[in-house]
């Protein structure tokens, strides 16, 4: 279960063995084990006794800005643990290691592109012919790094090109922005990546592993590198969510802030809510330690850091990655 105090003057206090959520709405009470994810917004009050236990329970916790970026995970000290899983973090950057595990986040990448057009009856031939182009060489990440970059960023641009094209007109765009968006669809993808970008964070810390050191993202100040890595093949839940969420969405639903539009305070917090929730509950077909069940995706999301941190250390003969959204 989740605990979002997304909206102005919510708290989180303690009583006895449970969390207690309040604010406009009813009141709720939480028993601290139910909890597994808990997200706390700038505007709201949190009791030094509540973050004790969210720490303790290993709880990921997340806090945010009024304009929901990410600011700082309440993170165990149990979590820097593993000093040696960052060493072969760091030493993998230089050799055969940090390329494998490059190529293979591009392959997923496109993999999880091809399933979500195969599932909306668009075309995904020239990216399964992609995949045959992956024979990068080099003896370290920084040799492929371009060439990986520059082979997914072609597979994107025909994902979208397709992909836009399923919205109405109100949305439909033709082309993808990161930075400074103006049209409402870029940033609702925008807004879809960040939510599931805090939850690669809080596991690619409880992994042991550095966020800042990457192998497809390069490393430069104030940029988890390797929470970007480890995000790519976890799009398509943002890019399918929208897909069937936008029915829900009209031209009431945005509002404009200089010439950009964004989703109203009300709608971004049932966005969010109702993404989280997915992350939460959904099941997956997954290969879970050796098994081949379904799970739910925010297991699979922490499974994988954990997966990559047991390859660099020598545990696995290969990294993982082996889930279909």
């Amino acid at each position: 279960m989740s605990i979002q105090l997304l909206k102005y003057g919510e708290y989180l206090h303690v009583k006895g063995h449970e969390f207690v959520v309040g604010g406009s709405e009813k009141k709720q009470r939480i028993p601290f084990h139910k909890v597994n994810h808990a997200v706390i917004s700038s505007g709201n009050s949190v009791s030094t006794t509540a973050l004790f236990w969210l720490a303790t329970y290993g709880i990921e916790t997340i806090v945010l800005s009024k304009t929901g970026k990410l600011v700082s995970t309440l993170v165990p000290a149990k979590d820097y643990a593993r000093a040696d899983t960052r060493l072969k973090q760091y030493e993998a950057y230089f050799n055969n290691k940090g390329v494998e595990i490059a190529k293979d986040l591009v392959r997923k990448r496109i993999e999880s592109q091809i399933s979500l057009m195969g599932k909306n009856n668009l075309d995904p031939s020239r990216l399964e012919n992609s995949l045959f182009q992956l024979d990068f060489e080099g003896d370290r990440v920084d040799d492929i790094r371009a060439g990986l970059q520059g082979l997914e960023g072609r597979c994107t641009q025909e994902f979208f090109k397709q992909y836009f094209k399923q919205f109405p007109d109100y949305l439909k765009i033709e082309k993808r922005y990161q930075r400074a968006a103006k049209d409402p669809l870029n940033n609702l993808l925008n807004l879809g990546y960040e939510i599931l970008r805090r939850r690669v964070h809080t596991a690619v810390v409880s992994a042991h592993l550095d966020p800042y050191l990457g192998y497809l993202h390069s490393t430069r100040m104030y940029h988890p590198a390797l929470v970007y890595d480890m995000l790519e093949p976890w799009r398509t839940v943002a890019e399918e969510f929208i897909l069937n969420y936008h029915e829900n969405l009209s031209t009431d639903s945005f509002m404009k802030k200089g010439e950009r539009n964004f989703l109203k305070r009300d709608e971004q917090i049932t966005f969010t809510n109702t993404l989280d929730k997915i992350i939460d509950n959904r099941r997956i077909p997954y290969n879970r330690r050796g098994n081949s069940k379904t799970t739910r995706i925010r297991t699979a999301v922490k499974e994988e850091p954990r997966k990559l941190a047991q390859y660099l250390r020598g545990k696995l003969d290969d990294h993982g990655l082996k889930f279909i959204t």
